[in-house]
């Protein structure tokens, strides 16, 4: 019992194994000392190396500043630089996270990755940036009132984190300030690049402001989930309707379908996304009854919110290859079941390393033309593609533009069946 339980604290408190979770630690050293396990539980050995990896760990911060304070210091130098040899510093106290002169949180980004990859960074033309609350570490307190942060590029089809930020606000300001942070280390060629967000306007208004000569693209994916979670509150009262009438299911597949048409005439199709707003109103007056338990939604909602706020630059994907930032939901995915729900600040920064690695690898392996995803979303993405294209196609040719709509729309069955149920 005494050589197992020394095995797996001095393996559990390893530099490289302080994210590894016990769990896995005791399975492997009990196949090492059997006998051990006789009276030596997963739980003891559990509470144990918790309590050695917390004597270890720097104390928790409670404000931003005593957390870049903490990581400054040449002895807490694990936690803010990177796993290679030789390290980099990941931790970037230099670059002014800043409004109104306060610090408005942490920036974490591989530089000397960024400038090996510099020549591959410039052919990049999709970008996205999104915010997560999940993995935000419960301490210092202030954070909570914030996100992480991410900015990443598409690089051969595949997405890198290049620049992180845990924030203590949510505010336009605070976007800009990481916006500006990511054009200056960043070498894209920003002309040519589209940047991919949900719709959160200060996001918009910051992405637009801080890249001008970028283009902005809102989320299909963000956008699609928005207006069934405006169908689903019970004062809309359409959900069922959807559910139970084939016209009603037919107008929503339809307006899920709005994004591929171009914002304004476009030399590669004469058809507009308000054009297709028109075309759905006037195929829901063919059904009075439908159009008037449906009207808050379509003008109210659609024509309102979406084409009138946001806006139909923002909405339309035509002629875009990647329409979703859904890259940026999987990496969020991958960090909450690494991580969990609000990790200890110190732990964070572990996993977030351990992470930086596999994309700083994965990055040199996609530039020697390697394989490093499964090529099914990328194959379900360029038939979905190539589908849209024969449809605009069609479109131009017989200028019908409901059977447009609606051989759009029907991409979104299976999206539908599981958000909304069967359509009749």
């Amino acid at each position: 019992m005494v050589h197992l339980r020394r095995a797996i604290g001095i393996t559990g408190t390893k530099p490289g194994n302080m994210s590894t979770s016990v769990r896995e630690i005791y399975n492997r050293e009990i196949v090492e000392n059997p006998e051990g396990a006789t009276n030596y539980t997963y739980l003891q050995s559990q509470m144990c190396v918790k309590k050695m990896r917390r004597r270890r760990h720097p104390n928790n911060p409670s404000t931003v500043e005593e957390l870049i304070d903490t990581l400054s210091q040449h002895q807490n130098s694990a936690y803010g630089t990177t796993m290679q040899n030789p390290s980099s510093n990941f931790f970037q106290q230099q670059l002014p996270f800043m409004v109104e002169g306060e610090r408005v949180g942490v920036i974490f980004s591989n530089l000397d990755a960024i400038q090996k990859y510099r020549e591959e960074l410039l052919t990049v033309t999709f970008a996205g940036i999104d915010g997560t609350f999940k993995t935000v570490p419960k301490s210092p307190p202030q954070l909570t009132k914030g996100c992480l942060l991410t900015f990443q590029v598409v690089l051969k089809n595949v997405s890198f984190p290049m620049v992180y930020a845990l924030t203590s606000r949510m505010t336009q300001a605070t976007y800009e300030s990481f916006l500006r942070i990511v054009r200056e280390v960043l070498p894209l060629n920003y002309a040519q690049l589209t940047i991919i967000s949900d719709y959160e306007r200060g996001l918009i208004n910051a992405v637009e402001s801080t890249f001008p000569e970028s283009r902005f693209q809102g989320c299909w994916f963000h956008y699609c989930q928005a207006i069934v979670r405006y169908c689903r509150r019970s004062l809309n009262s359409i959900y069922h309707l959807f559910q139970s009438n084939p016209e009603a299911a037919t107008i929503l597949r339809m307006i899920l379908a709005l994004p591929h048409l171009p914002a304004q005439v476009h030399p590669n199709c004469t058809f507009t996304i308000h054009d297709g707003f028109w075309v759905i109103v006037e195929f829901a007056n063919q059904y009075p009854n439908i159009y008037h338990q449906m009207e808050v939604f379509l003008n109210g909602y659609i024509q309102e919110f979406w084409l009138t706020q946001i806006g139909a630059a923002s909405i339309s994907v035509y002629g875009s290859d990647i329409r979703t930032n859904n890259y940026l939901e999987s990496f969020h995915a991958t960090l909450l079941n690494q991580m969990g729900k609000h990790p200890n600040i110190w732990d964070f920064l572990q996993k977030l390393l351990l992470i930086e690695n596999q994309f700083y690898v994965e990055m040199d392996q996609v530039r020697r033309n390697l394989t490093v995803r499964n090529h099914t979303s990328r194959v379900q993405r360029s038939d979905a593609t190539r589908r849209v294209r024969e449809y605009i196609d069609t479109l131009n040719a017989n200028g019908n533009l409901l059977m447009f709509l609606q051989r759009a729309g029907h991409m979104m069955d299976g999206y539908l069946h599981g958000q909304v149920g069967p359509q009749p």
